[in-house]
This record gives C-alpha cells, structure tokens and sequence, in this order.
C-alpha cells in the first residue's frame, strides 16, 4: 500500500503541475486574445480614418479636376482670342512686308545695275593699272639688272686686283730665302 500511495503522490503532483501549466497556458490564451483584440480594435479605426482620408482626398481630387477642367476651358477660348487677334495681325504684317519686298527689290535692281557699272568702270581702271605696274615692274627689273651688272663688275675687278697683289706677296714670299735657312728655298719642290 505504502507503494501506491507513493504512486498516488507522484501522480497527484504531476496532475498539480499540469494543472499549473495548464493554468499559465490559459493566463497566456487570455492576455494573447485581449491583445489580438485590442489591435484589431486599432486597426479597424485606422481602417476607417484611412477610408475618411480617402474619400476626402478624392472629393478634393475631383473638386480639382473640376477647378481645372474650368481654367482649361478659359484658357482655350482665351488662346482661340490670341489666335484670332494674330491672325488678323499677321495678315497685315504680311500685306506690308510684300509692299516693302517690291520697293525693296526694286531699288535693289537700280543698286545692282549701279554697282555692275562700277564693277565694269573698276576693272578696266584695274586693268590699265595692272598694265602701269607691269611696265614699271619692268623698268625697275631692267635698272636692277644694269646695276647688279655693273656691281658684279666692280667686285670681279677689285676680286682679280687683290688676288693679283696677293699673289705677288705671296710669289715674293715663297721666292725670297729665309732668314734662318738661307740655302733652302721656301718654294715648294715640284718634284
């Protein structure tokens, strides 16, 4: 008997333990359920005040497109005006351009006809000069040729008096004996 009352005992504090984790396991169930609660209490009003939100950044979205679709309109009829004013100016614009082509391209006919004349005037005055500068290019030719003959003449002259008188010096230098060697001649051998 003593046995199974030592049974009963392990058993009986296995059943309290149970009985304690069991417990703790239902305070857990409890605190996570109020938990799960009380967030989906706050989720559910943020879903609403983002519903809210929502609904009104559509109603300011569709109050702007309104807003818009209105200035759009006035802007329209306002650039359907421009057009219209620059239009009308254009065609007057173009009315007195084309007027003042015709009388530009006329004067510019007289200009040209002038300035062909002169450009005909100018070449011939060109030509007669080309044909001063020409002769005078010649003549200049002709006097530097005289003179450059007559130069190349003096050098050649003076040229051939100084070698002349060198080579004398020189004859006379080979030719005369020296003064330390006066049986040997400084003349080279032509041997």
């Amino acid at each position: 008997m003593i046995v199974f009352q030592k049974d009963m005992r392990r058993e009986v504090r296995q059943l309290d333990e149970d009985m304690k984790k069991e417990e703790s396991m239902a305070i857990q169930y409890n605190c996570e359920r109020e938990r799960i609660n009380y967030f989906w209490i706050i989720a559910k009003k943020e879903l609403e005040e983002k519903k809210a939100e929502l609904s009104n950044k559509e109603r300011e979205k569709e109050e702007i497109k309104n807003r818009h679709d209105i200035e759009l309109k006035q802007k329209k009829q306002m650039i359907k005006h421009v057009r219209f004013q620059n239009l009308d100016k254009l065609t007057d614009l173009k009315i007195q351009q084309e007027v003042q082509l015709k009388s530009e391209e006329d004067r510019h006919r007289v200009e040209a006809r002038q300035l062909k004349a002169d450009a005909r005037a100018l070449k011939v005055q060109d030509k007669e000069q080309e044909l001063r500068q020409e002769d005078f290019m010649k003549a200049l030719h002709k006097d530097y040729d005289k003179n450059l003959t007559a130069l190349r003449q003096e050098y050649e002259r003076i040229a051939n008096e100084i070698s002349k008188k060198y080579q004398h010096k020189i004859c006379l230098l080979y030719t005369s004996p020296s003064p330390r060697d006066l049986s040997t001649s400084r003349m080279p051998s032509s041997a």
